[in-house]
């Protein structure tokens, strides 16, 4: 398991000049789990394409604005990028070779992936939990969120809201060279009498696509550190915000 020393982070409004901006489509398809790879895995019904991949730099701060809807469901339960409008109330996936799997409310989300120029190596990190009661302060209201490489994380609109709210901002770890975006499929999610069934998979009955601009900014330069008491997960929550709680 990879571990990182962790410190919460207070993170200064960026004011600086645009390094990088860019606007990309994300398919239904777009498996996340295929990140560096020549092909996607081959699990249960497979039908998965690989993911866009936007060149980044370490040590950097990006932002997100997302539209447009996605269907996991043969055309049935569009949902928007914080997969609001989705079949189920909550999704979990187990990740696959050295990519974390992510746990979230709904499903069909946009979710994104650092990873070093050589692609995901080694063993999985910590799966980042964003549901009610997982390891993610405030869920996916969180302000700011520090993935480490290879760490699969949660960027919905990219805002603490559905559609409203701040816009949230991730550290781009250093040693990443590449930014992937696409969606965490699984055929049951691991749900009560489905606990075989949470691996990369049955991405062959999505469609639709996300429009994502990604906007890339120096990191500031004062970045004041404090203990964090979350233990070794590779993530931050630097700015609290308080929302309601999601169904379980």
């Amino acid at each position: 398991m990879k571990t990182t020393f962790l410190a919460a982070v207070c993170l200064s409004v960026v004011t600086g000049t645009l390094a990088h901006a860019t606007t990309v489509t994300v398919n239904a398809t777009d498996d996340i789990y295929a990140a560096g790879l020549a092909s996607p895995p081959s699990f249960d019904h497979g039908g998965g394409t690989l993911p866009t991949g936007i060149p980044v730099t370490g040590g950097t701060v990006v932002t997100f604005s997302v539209t447009g809807s996605v269907t996991l469901d043969s055309g049935g339960f569009f949902n928007n990028p914080d997969g609001t409008g989705s079949e189920v109330s909550q999704s979990t996936n187990a990740g696959y070779g050295s990519i974390a799997g992510v746990a979230a409310p709904n499903d069909g989300y946009l979710v994104g992936l650092f990873v070093p120029a050589g692609g995901p190596t080694g063993p999985q990190p910590t799966s980042l939990d964003f549901r009610t009661g997982g390891n993610v302060p405030d869920g996916t209201a969180f302000i700011s969120l520090a993935p480490l490489l290879d760490q699969t994380f949660f960027i919905g609109d990219g805002q603490t809201g559905d559609g409203t709210g701040t816009v949230q901002k991730f550290l781009v770890p250093n040693g990443a060279a590449i930014l992937y975006l696409g969606i965490s499929d699984s055929r049951f999610y691991g749900a009560p009498g489905y606990p075989c069934c949470n691996d990369p998979s049955w991405y062959i009955d999505n469609s639709g696509t996300f429009e994502v601009t990604i906007a890339e900014t120096p990191l500031p330069a004062t970045l004041p550190l404090f203990a964090s008491g979350l233990g070794a997960l590779g993530l931050l929550g630097w700015h609290r915000k308080k929302k309601a709680a999601l169904a379980a």
